[in-house]
């Protein structure tokens, strides 16, 4: 037979890679330069879940309504070494005949979720259940919300804040939401979350380091 570094040096091998570099913060990402149709593949978990989209003559990233598969998907935009920040981002949750979405942001492996169907606003932790606070917070549809959700993890716990308000409108002084996690999960990408039972839009999404 013929020895397998001589077949290897007659082949033609060809070879793909992907590579991503990220940034200092602070970040900001409006999807204007994103062409309509694209999954946003410079990030984890977008491909054929989120797609570049317009609304009202802007730019901006999509959840669609799905009439099968799975609807509720994760997608993360940084590194899950990341710490201490706060991540904010505009969503617009619709309507598909009484059903309305959940839509929100990931922090640290928290998560702030408008839930559209329950008229709540709750933080949970990623993955148990283990951490859950819920307040009302009635979603209107077809309305664009500003949510920030900023995660300080000091000694021996984790400060969960959550702000929520209809974009355009003054940012209220207060937090909406507020919990404290004794087992404080200390690192974690950024990300959007969307449960799409109904369209969702995310737009404006920025990561900042939190101020001191």
């Amino acid at each position: 037979g013929v020895p397998l570094k001589d077949v290897l040096a007659r082949a033609e091998l060809k070879t793909t890679a992907r590579v991503r570099v990220f940034p200092d913060l602070p970040w900001m990402h409006d999807f204007e330069t994103m062409e309509s149709g694209k999954n946003p593949t410079m990030w984890l978990g977008g491909s054929g879940k989120f797609v570049a989209g317009e609304r009202e003559g802007h730019k901006v990233l999509t959840k669609p309504f799905l009439d099968q598969g799975i609807e509720r998907s994760n997608l993360y935009i940084g590194t899950s070494s990341m710490s201490g920040y706060t991540i904010q981002a505009d969503l617009l949750g619709s309507l598909k005949g009484r059903k309305r979405p959940d839509m929100g942001l990931i922090n640290g492996r928290y998560i702030l979720d408008l839930m559209g169907g329950h008229k709540r606003l709750e933080i949970r932790d990623w993955e148990e259940r283990r951490l859950q606070k819920t307040v009302d917070f009635p979603m209107e549809p077809d309305v664009w919300y500003t949510m920030r959700l900023r995660v300080d993890v000091v000694s021996d716990k984790a400060r969960i804040r959550g702000k929520l308000w209809k974009t355009g409108t003054p940012e209220p002084a207060a937090w909406t939401i507020e919990v404290d996690d004794p087992l404080p999960m200390r690192q974690g990408s950024p990300g959007l979350y969307g449960y799409s039972a109904a369209d969702i839009f995310y737009d404006n999404v920025k990561v900042m380091v939190n101020p001191k």
